[in-house]
């Protein structure tokens, strides 16, 4: 005994869990030493109670952590995790401090236990910690739409977010300022999006410009062109590399074909642009100095003329000039036909040096045949040119034989030349109009002479009085040349003349006495009376030509206007009509000349506007009445030029969509030819048909074939789509109906499970069921995984309530056991647990009965009227012990001190039932 006394364990290292645990509420956490021991407890003891106990008591937050993250088991796990919970989402810092909350969630590695809490943590920035502990981006704009956020991070969440389809959700949802925030993000992805577009278009028009230079042969033209086309294209690249990857990949590796295909071609044609470079610069220095050989001539020549009008001498070194000039000729690198043409005025002023008398009469001379070319007239007419040419022709003679004789002076030279080339411009179109009549004369008198042979008297006598003008328009030596001819066509024509007279008169005279009776009576339909005199007329005039004073012609004529007055109204009528259909036209056009000045300065929205506009003017034209004669021509060049310039512009557009199409057409193929799955081919498909959509009409003849080439390439990868879709979804439901059969299975199997061990392992089966996402259509993994939850949810509540029933039955075992011991019976300890079978091994102090009454007080269950005072005392008793030295009491640990209570007799028979309805309630 007295070793016993000097080496009995303390309390806290008692073998009993209830002295374990009423030992805790005697040690002091500000005491270094018991807070060890308490420590020592909460981790390593070998009962959960006391651990939970322990760590209750040091009420530490990281302790707390590190119990959550080490303790095995799950009461007391799930205690320290709550314990986090509720000091991290409480507001007040007595178990941790703000700093201490953000630290842990910065550091924590469960981000189901932060996202569990993340929006019950009492300040903005804990929460924002959070979020960025979880760091997805569906937790950020979850937040964001539940107003958790701070206006800063607000701001950033959007300004991270590049999906428009989210942004266009969050446009729903907020407002203020992150509303404004998400519209203007949207407007920039947008406008970066209609910038990809552009990009993509410009790109390719860069590309076809670029393409179009291998068929020039400039290097110059080529080596500007290609700089800008190249800057251009740096200038896109940026944007190029973020279209879809196939496009990108296309439009660069084109590129890069072309441009070294550019280099090649630029290397090639330098070499030969610097010869030819070189070549231009010789002959530009050959030109340079046969301008200053020639000024220096013409300089010399001047000052020669000025000697011969002043009446001076030959001036002291001018032969030495002049011997110089012609050292330089000879020894100039120009071209042969300039040195020659030097070289002879050079002798020529050398000869007249020596002569300057006969040089100022030459002068005299070419100022005379100057004022005669000052005083000529140019010809207005051919007649007048026939007067004009033997003049002019004699004038130029005399000249060309003064000048090959004297030197002249070079101003008048000069004044000579432009007179003739002013007055030669006028005679020349004159001279080409004569030439053509006389060419058109020889062939229609030959035209006129078969005329007469068959018999076609009247056309005849038409083209002879034409003839007949022409004849007298031709030059001398023209009408030389078919003279002899004419005066046959003519003496032919004369007995024809006298022929036409004797037939026509009787003729004639009927004309008139019909032309006066249609004067006298006229018809009742005005349009037919004008058809009537207009018919009347032509026969008159197919009798031949009479004198204009000739008695009969002025007879008809009078006859002839009274018969039309009656017309005069209707066509009056009929003038208003056609003045209101010429303005209806002219307003017609008016628009059309406007829609062309905006298509040739204006950019265009719609051009299927511009089509159906200009289609709907041109009906309306046509569908306008008659105008006056004398307008039709003028209106129907300008309907003609406005709506040729429409017309020519739609033309153009046509070609550019023709361009567009046939590229999404090419696109199109390369993308059904390529190696992309089906899915990835219909996604790429679908894009191309948007953007063909957006593209306007392509010209009626290519349109339609280009849409059935393009459909038919869509067709062919959307039905293989198809095709292979049904395939899977066949697939996919007999996957379904196989995942949904084995779910059943276990339904059916947990119908017979009555332990943990097999309901755990069941679960295990279950969740390993493999749900492949891939394998299945979106209903039927929708259906299978529904299948699947559901029945790990029925595991779960089984567990439950299989460990519901398995306490149960304990406490029946417990207490059936304590009813056998009352009444003197032995019992199997080894059914019960090991803390119980402990429990009435000992033998404590304990009072049973207070115990008892303990236990209906924290169950609220009414205790005998007998024992009333004592439950009062008892209760006194607990409510002192909490407010003084903070106890707590367990069921459990009441119920194994009650059992510690010694033996079990035949009055404890009354207890025993009075726990039983405690905990088998």
């Amino acid at each position: 005994m007295i070793f016993k006394k000097l080496f009995s364990k303390k309390k806290w290292q008692s073998n009993k869990i209830s002295d374990r645990i009423s030992s805790i509420s005697e040690l002091e956490t500000s005491n270094s030493e018991q807070k060890s021991i308490l420590h020592e407890l909460a981790f390593n003891d070998a009962d959960k109670t006391v651990r939970r106990a322990a760590l209750e008591k040091l009420n530490d937050f990281s302790l707390f952590w590190q119990a959550a993250k080490k303790e095995a088991d799950e009461d007391v796990n799930r205690f320290a995790l709550n314990q986090i919970k509720k000091a991290l989402t409480s507001n007040s810092n007595d178990l941790a401090s703000d700093s201490e909350k953000l630290n842990f969630i910065k550091e924590c590695s469960n981000s189901q236990l932060i996202n569990d809490i993340k929006y019950q943590l009492p300040t903005t920035e804990l929460i924002e910690a959070a979020l960025q502990r979880i760091n997805k981006q569906e937790s950020f704009i979850e937040a964001l739409i539940l107003g958790h956020l701070s206006d800063q991070t607000s701001l950033k969440t959007i300004q991270m977010l590049d999906d428009a389809n989210v942004l266009k959700k969050l446009q729903k949802k907020l407002k203020g300022t992150n509303l404004a925030e998400v519209e203007s993000k949207l407007a920039v992805i947008q406008q970066h999006a209609e910038a990809l577009s552009q990009a993509d278009k410009k790109a390719r028009l860069t590309l076809a410009q670029l393409n179009a230079l291998k068929d020039k042969s400039d290097f110059v033209e080529i080596s500007s062109q290609y700089s800008e086309l190249t800057i251009t294209w740096n200038e896109l690249s940026p944007l190029v590399l973020e279209l879809d990857s196939h496009i990108s990949t296309e439009l660069t590796g084109k590129f890069q074909k072309l441009d070294e295909a550019l280099k090649i071609k630029l290397s090639t044609l330098e070499s030969a642009y610097l010869d030819i470079k070189e070549r231009s610069q010789k002959e530009e220095s050959k030109k340079r100095v046969t301008e200053e050989l020639t000024s220096d001539l013409e300089n010399f020549e001047r000052n020669l003329n000025n000697l011969v009008e002043n009446d001076g001498e030959i001036e002291l070194g001018m032969t030495q000039t002049l011997e110089e000039i012609s050292n330089r000729v000879e020894q100039a690198e120009i071209n042969e036909a300039s040195k020659s043409l030097i070289t002879t005025r050079v002798e020529k002023l050398q000869r007249n040096l020596i002569d300057l008398p006969k040089i100022k009469a030459a002068q005299n001379q070419a100022q005379e045949l100057i004022k005669q070319l000052q005083e000529m007239t140019p010809p207005d007419s051919v007649l007048a040119l026939n007067d004009f040419n033997p003049q002019f022709k004699s004038v130029r003679s005399q000249w060309a034989e003064l000048e090959s004789k004297a030197l002249l002076n070079s101003e008048k030279r000069r004044e000579f030349k432009e007179l003739v080339s002013n007055l030669t411009s006028a005679v020349k179109k004159l001279e080409t109009e004569q030439n053509k009549k006389f060419s058109s004369f020889k062939r229609k008198q030959s035209e006129l002479s078969q005329l007469i042979t068959d018999g076609k008297y009247r056309e005849a006598f038409g083209l002879f009085y034409k003839l007949e003008s022409w004849y007298a328009e031709l030059n001398d030596y023209q009408q030389s040349k078919i003279e002899k001819s004419w005066q046959e066509s003519a003496a032919e024509v004369g007995k024809l003349k006298d022929l036409e007279q004797s037939i026509a008169a009787p003729k004639r005279q009927e004309l008139l006495t019909q032309i006066e009776q249609l004067a006298s009576k006229p018809l009742v339909d005005p349009s037919e009376q004008a058809h009537r005199v207009k018919v009347l007329r032509s026969d008159w005039l197919s009798l031949g030509r009479l004198e204009k004073d000739d008695p009969l012609n002025e007879q008809f004529n009078l006859a002839s206007e009274k018969a039309f007055e009656v017309c005069r109204a209707f066509y009056s009528e009929l003038e208003a009509e056609r003045d209101k259909a010429y303005q209806a036209k002219i307003l017609i056009i008016e628009q059309l000349e406007m829609l062309a000045q905006k298509l040739q300065s204006e950019a265009v929205s719609s051009w299927k506007d511009v089509e159906q506009l200009n289609n709907k003017l041109t009906k309306l034209w046509f569908d306008t009445g008659l105008i006056d004669k004398s307008k039709v021509a003028e209106t129907n060049k300008r309907f003609s030029e406005s709506s040729k310039l429409i017309k020519a512009k739609i033309a153009e557009q046509h070609k550019n969509n023709r361009a567009l199409k046939s590229t999404l057409l090419e696109k199109a193929t390369e993308i059904a030819k390529s190696e992309q799955t089906l899915a990835d081919k219909a996604n790429h498909l679908k894009k191309l048909q948007a953007d063909w959509k957006l593209i306007g009409f392509a010209g009626r003849k290519v349109d339609d074939q280009l849409w059935t080439d393009f459909r038919k390439v869509n067709n062919a990868v959307f039905d293989d789509l198809g095709a292979s879709r049904n395939e899977s979804r066949d697939k996919s439901t007999e996957l379904r109906k196989g995942l949904l059969e084995a779910i059943q299975g276990y339904q059916d199997k947990l119908t017979t499970i009555d332990n943990n061990k097999a309901l755990r392992e069941l679960e295990a089966e279950a969740k390993s069921l493999r749900i492949e996402r891939s394998e299945l259509e979106r209903s039927d993994f929708e259906k299978v995984s529904k299948a699947q939850k559901a029945l790990l949810d029925k595991l779960s509540n089984s567990e439950l309530e299989i460990r519901d029933a398995n306490r149960v039955n304990q406490y029946k075992q417990l207490f059936d056991g304590l009813e056998d011991l009352a009444n003197g019976n032995t019992i199997d300890n080894s059914v019960l647990k090991t803390s119980w079978a402990n429990a009435l091994n000992a033998n404590t102090k304990v009072d049973r009965l207070e115990t008892t009454i303990k236990l209906e007080i924290m169950s609220d269950i009414e205790s005998p009227e007998r024992d009333n005072n004592t439950r009062k005392a008892v209760q006194m008793s607990m409510m002192t012990d909490k407010l003084e030295s903070g106890v707590t009491y367990n069921q459990e640990e009441l119920l194994e001190d009650w059992l510690s209570a010694g033996a079990v007799s035949k009055e404890d028979v009354d207890l025993v039932n009075r726990i039983r309805k405690v905990f088998l309630k």
